[in-house]
């Protein structure tokens, strides 16, 4: 259907690049998943139409009011000309915002659609695609941001081989992608959080007397384990049995709630335990 015409301008004015650049420099290392991501004044997200085409938007916590990111006045935010379209459901971007800029990644895979990742104005405008990724390459729907940069995990098809996963620093200011970590072919790499600085990155690790079995994946270990993206050093913080513990990650925060109801930090120090009904 029709979307409500623009009448005003959702978001701040663009930063100079000297106010950008100081800006990006102090930002924190942060997680984001493909949900959204916002700052103290608002959100900005994906809103997707009936028709399956999409909006960038953008939530105002002062307002209480939901706009697609267009100023245009009267746009009916239905192609290209509106800096809030997204077009179709096979090429519509995750939404981060990276210091002061907005970052759109496109995961590729799905459609003709490659994966590419895109940078934009806070209001939406000046939208271009900083790097473009090669046709058999797709990219994971979990990120982190800080400093100026995107990490990302990458998987790469291989002809006749197994896929490989690897772990990619997007610079957002030149789009140069430099490879930061590469799993062995055919092993699943996903970065889960981050934490002081550092990016936590889970694997899995299958005895191989239970390689094949129907019960396989009962026995396999959960590995995370955090990278420092400055220095490239890894190291194992903490691992556990399938279906023992999972990894809970915002923001910059990372813990552990284990199956026994605890909530850990990932060095095992217990925040929180569920206490029965009836016991004292």
């Amino acid at each position: 259907g029709q979307q409500p015409a623009s009448t005003a301008a959702p978001s701040p004015a663009a930063p100079n690049a000297q106010t950008r650049e100081s800006a990006d420099a102090g930002q924190p290392l942060v997680f984001a998943d493909s949900g959204g991501m916002g700052n103290d004044n608002g959100f900005y997200f994906r809103r997707s139409n009936a028709d399956w085409t999409g909006l960038l938007c953008y939530a105002d916590y002062a307002t209480r009011q939901v706009v697609p990111l267009c100023a245009r006045p009267n746009c009916p935010h239905r192609d290209e000309s509106c800096t809030a379209w997204l077009g179709d459901a096979g090429s519509q971007p995750c939404v981060l915002l990276a210091g002061q800029r907005l970052v759109l990644v496109t995961l590729g895979g799905m459609t003709d659609a490659p994966a590419a990742v895109a940078v934009a104005e806070p209001d939406g405008r000046d939208r271009h695609t900083i790097h473009a990724f090669a046709p058999q390459e797709i990219v994971q729907p979990d990120f982190a941001v800080g400093g100026g940069a995107l990490y990302l995990v990458r998987r790469t098809a291989s002809a006749g081989g197994d896929p490989q996963s690897a772990l990619v620093c997007v610079d957002l200011e030149s789009g140069a992608a430099a490879e930061l970590y590469a799993a062995k072919p055919g092993d699943s790499l996903f970065l889960v959080g981050c934490t002081g600085g550092r990016l936590l990155l889970k694997q899995f690790a299958l005895d191989p007397q239970w390689a094949g079995t129907a019960g396989g994946v009962q026995h396999q270990q959960h590995i995370l384990s955090a990278l420092d993206p400055a220095t490239g050093r890894m190291e194992t913080v903490c691992q556990w049995q399938q279906g023992q513990a999972t990894a809970l990650c915002a923001g910059d925060a990372a813990l552990l709630a284990t199956a026994d109801h605890t909530l850990t930090t990932l060095d095992g120090t217990v925040l929180a335990r569920h206490r029965a009904l009836g016991s004292s």
